[in-house]
């Protein structure tokens, strides 16, 4: 059974035909109850990592995912890449033992690699404060707290 991260990302390319999701809106959708605030922000930077470590160790078949900075939310975004690789740098899972799943694009500068551990520390840098706060969903520049459309997105494509 895939976990609840992909089936997110999956529910809103394939069925809602949207582009890409936040970081935030992932972690916040894994959280009990759904939307939950964080006690710490070592809680959180373990379940970016978490998140980041899953996904570069994703084994489905000509599938792979790109982080990239999207330039309408000013915001790191994932998005699935299907049948070809995606442009940017790899970044392997921590394991180390397979081929890269996980790619990332227009964040950092005059580099050639980066790890989850950067990239985690990127997205808590940008967005920690809100999903301490529980404001995981994007409203244009500014992070909300999740709505009911939010919600049922998540219920959707959790649906078993």
């Amino acid at each position: 059974m895939p976990p609840k991260w992909e089936k997110i990302i999956d529910y809103w390319q394939d069925v809602e035909l949207r582009h890409a999701l936040t970081f935030p809106f992932l972690i916040g959708a894994q959280r009990e109850p759904t939307g939950s605030k964080y006690g710490s922000d070592e809680n959180l930077i373990s379940d970016i990592t978490l998140l980041l470590s899953q996904v570069s160790s994703s084994e489905r078949d000509n599938l792979y995912y790109k982080i990239y900075r999207c330039p309408d939310l000013e915001s790191l975004v994932i998005r699935k890449v299907v049948d070809s690789l995606p442009d940017g740098i790899a970044i392997f899972s921590p394991s180390g033992n397979q081929s890269p799943m996980l790619y990332i694009s227009d964040v950092f500068e005059s580099t050639t690699s980066a790890t989850v551990a950067e990239v985690a520390q990127k997205i808590w840098n940008e967005s920690g404060s809100a999903m301490l706060e529980g404001r995981y969903s994007r409203r244009g520049k500014r992070y909300g707290y999740y709505n009911e459309f939010d919600i049922n997105i998540i219920r959707k494509a959790t649906a078993e």
